[in-house]
């Protein structure tokens, strides 16, 4: 055997290893990270989950690029600083269409019983709007407003963010202060067990800007007047069931790329 498929045989083990520690503690069912590969260039994401399968998708009349990703992701800087978040734009003007525009993501939680749970880390610029709402389905159609399940902010939240919360009906409220905005890391959200979330090959979820819940008319910006070119970004979005501790998500993209990387070669 020669050194470069022992190199691939050593890296396939301890991916396996870390895969088991996982599962001893939970299953990641699909994750985006949106690196692309080893070009070192942030503007240059992909779509494609990084584990598992799925889509990632935007709605309601935005656009999308690629941008520099969550510091959370040290794949990416393992990769040539190839760290790449999905950075979603054009939005709806500030008085129309509340919880409509966003990003979704889709995938099958089929014979996953346990209950299913989310993490991703999100960004938003300064006139984007203050508010967003998790909205999630059980049929593949129609996504409304959760309910009944936990959410919770693992962290790091990072300045200049102020102001940082995530409730249990899944409204996200957040300034981003001024200067250079940064990622708020670890917004999860556990789905309740028995509602339709789990064992369901329709499963999807969709976080979107909403208006202001003090007037219900309007979006207010994340630090300064509201518009729709303001931006909202994605990264390391994870449905799991539920979800290995982040550092064990962390170690388990390094190795799958560290994978990948020697087989290219």
């Amino acid at each position: 055997m020669n050194k470069k498929l022992s190199s691939v045989g050593r890296i396939a083990a301890a991916i396996f290893g870390l895969v088991a520690s996982a599962s001893a503690q939970g299953a990641i069912v699909t994750q985006w990270n949106f690196n692309s590969g080893n070009d070192a260039l942030p503007s240059t994401g992909t779509l494609v989950p990084s584990i598992g399968t799925g889509v990632a998708s935007i709605i309601g009349g935005t656009t999308s690029t690629f941008a520099t990703g969550s510091p959370a992701d040290p794949l990416g800087v393992a990769t040539g600083n190839d760290n790449s978040g999905l950075n979603v734009s054009a939005f709806p003007a500030a008085t129309t269409l509340t919880g409509t525009a966003g990003a979704r993501f889709t995938t099958s939680t089929a014979s996953i019983t346990a209950a299913i749970e989310i993490q991703f880390d999100f960004r938003q610029s300064g006139t984007s709007s203050k508010y967003y709402q998790l909205q999630a389905t059980t049929d593949g159609l129609t996504y409304t407003n959760v309910s009944s399940g936990t959410a919770s902010i693992a962290g790091p939240i990072n300045s200049p963010n102020t102001g940082t919360s995530f409730s249990n009906t899944g409204l996200y409220t957040n300034s981003s202060g001024s200067g250079s905005q940064t990622f708020v890391q670890g917004l999860d959200y556990v789905f309740p067990t028995g509602a339709g979330f789990e064992n369901n090959p329709n499963f999807g979820f969709q976080f979107v800007s909403v208006f202001d819940p003090a007037n219900n008319a309007s979006y207010t910006g994340s630090n300064s007047t509201y518009s729709s070119n303001g931006t909202a970004r994605f990264d390391i979005v994870t449905v799991g069931a539920p979800l290995p501790e982040p550092t064990t998500l962390s170690l388990i993209g390094i190795g799958a790329m560290g994978l990948l990387a020697r087989r290219r070669k």
